[in-house]
């Protein structure tokens, strides 16, 4: 349900803040801004009639136990505890950002800010246009591209019917698409230490251009920010101990349990400046 978009799960706060992004995007080219938001919300009508598919299909289709050759056993209870801990996140992050973190920031920017606070955060003084929007893509624009499927079907079978399409997607998806992601996942699983100085040199070259690109000629953004807290900078510090430990690692598990740390840790930062969705964000991805 989180992944169709329903609401009080967190895929529905998600799309809503998708579409939040979609809806500041700046951009010097005419009517660009009002193009790619109509896009935003064609692919989101998209992303939840496959969604609904996906989820019908799988709890609701037919069984077809003859094309299954081998009967799956049952896992033991300790596996079910982090797709248990995944599902009361999304429930848990629906919840928690409409009915907690958006009237709490109305109260708290009313009594800082005098002026009038963003639609964003607006509560009941205003109407929020794309909470409208999301609403409207789980209960009318996902079902009714599920309606139109097998006409969108016939439309697939006849631009596919001389085969160079479907030739072209096959070799796209399974040479260009998974070559590029098993080329990748060798080159980062490498126990080469060479290699992984590189990558994490490579990086932080990238993070500090881009640093001087945004202000150029001047370092006063190195040290111009706020103060930071004891406990942000041991996690900082955590995480350049577990970065050298993801260079000099032998075994690819070592390096995957490292970075799994780095990302929870990431997720702490969140939870430190106030920034719970993101947290929660960062939980499922890592939990995934």
């Amino acid at each position: 349900l989180s992944m169709v978009g329903a609401p009080f799960t967190l895929g529905f706060v998600a799309k809503k803040l998708f579409l939040e992004a979609a809806y500041h995007l700046n951009s010097p080219l005419f009517y660009l801004e009002e193009a790619l938001f109509a896009l935003a919300i064609f692919a989101s009508a998209f992303t939840v009639c496959y969604s609904m598919q996906f989820a019908g299909l799988t709890f609701l289709g037919k069984p077809r136990d003859g094309e299954i050759h081998r009967r799956a056993h049952e896992g033991p209870p300790g596996m079910l505890f982090a797709p248990t801990l995944l599902i009361l996140l999304c429930v848990a992050g629906g919840l928690y950002v409409p009915l907690i973190e958006e009237p709490l920031g109305l109260l708290v920017q009313s009594e800082v800010i005098e002026s009038e606070v963003p639609y964003s955060i607006a509560f009941f003084k205003h109407i929020d246009l794309l909470f409208w929007f999301s609403l409207a893509l789980f209960f009318v624009g996902g079902p009714l591209l599920f309606l139109l499927t097998p006409t969108l079907t016939k439309w697939r079978d006849r631009l596919t019917r001389g085969g160079s399409l479907t030739a072209t997607w096959d070799w796209l998806l399974q040479d260009g698409i998974q070559g590029l992601a098993s080329n990748v996942s060798e080159f980062f699983q490498s126990p080469s230490r060479v290699k992984n100085t590189g990558v994490v040199l490579g990086l932080l070259a990238l993070g500090i251009g881009y640093a001087f690109l945004e202000r150029p000629w001047s370092l006063s953004w190195a040290w111009s920010g706020s103060p930071m807290e004891w406990l942000a900078a041991a996690m900082m510090l955590m995480v350049f101990v577990l970065t050298l430990l993801v260079v000099v690692a032998k075994g690819a598990l070592q390096r995957v349990l490292a970075l799994g740390f780095i990302g929870l840790i990431v997720g702490g930062w969140f939870v430190l400046y106030k920034a719970a969705d993101l947290a929660i964000t960062q939980v499922l991805v890592e939990l995934v």
